[in-house]
């Protein structure tokens, strides 16, 4: 029986809802500071595999383990990052030139580093047999410009509707987030594939 469109809005509102739970979930579970590489890795399992029976965080980690080495560095400089433009912020109304020079400084290394992990995460997802995932995910950043762009710029657009609407960005923006970003990844490799075959 074919379902009507409100019930797959409904369905895939829930999809998203249920995968925001699971990146914060796991975010918490490695200590906020160092996870934001294994949530975002486990929230693409998620969307990625959504539709298999089970839905569960436990199921989710058992099959499909996150087994990169050294990832702890890579979420902590994405969190010290984000606490240094944090502090700026708050202190903008004194601020002098060289301290508004590192605030723009510290929140352009905060897209690109959540830029990277998020491609880092994609790619961990899709080959996790890779021998040198950190350098592969840069080459695909570098050699992909236009998908890295795309990406800062739904970064952005999370953080303007995390502020614009806090309840909506902690709800529906990451895992809005991970779904966007990984078909954009996805269609570009699928290009890539297509060009390579003509």
């Amino acid at each position: 029986m074919k379902k009507s469109r409100l019930v797959r809005v409904v369905d895939k509102f829930y999809v998203l809802v249920k995968a925001t739970i699971r990146f914060w979930t796991v975010l918490f579970r490695y200590g906020l500071v160092y996870g934001w590489l294994p949530a975002g890795y486990y929230t693409f399992a998620y969307l990625m595999h959504s539709g298999e029976q089970g839905e569960s965080i436990k199921y989710l980690i058992r099959s499909h383990p996150f087994r990169l080495r050294q990832h702890y560095l890579a979420s902590f400089t994405l969190t010290f990052l984000m606490v240094i433009s944090a502090v700026l912020l708050k202190l903008t109304s004194k601020m002098v030139p060289v301290q508004l020079l590192i605030l723009v400084i510290a929140m352009f290394a905060s897209l690109i580093v959540a830029t990277y992990l998020t491609i880092l995460a994609y790619q961990l997802n899709v080959n996790s047999e890779t021998t040198h995932p950190y350098f592969e995910a840069l080459a695909f950043g570098i050699k992909h410009g236009w998908v890295s762009l795309s990406i800062l710029a739904c970064l952005i657009a999370v953080v303007l509707v995390a502020y614009l609407n806090l309840i909506l960005g902690l709800i529906v923006a990451p895992s809005l987030f991970f779904l966007v970003t990984g078909k954009m990844i996805d269609q570009s490799i699928k290009r890539n594939l297509v060009r390579m075959t003509d």
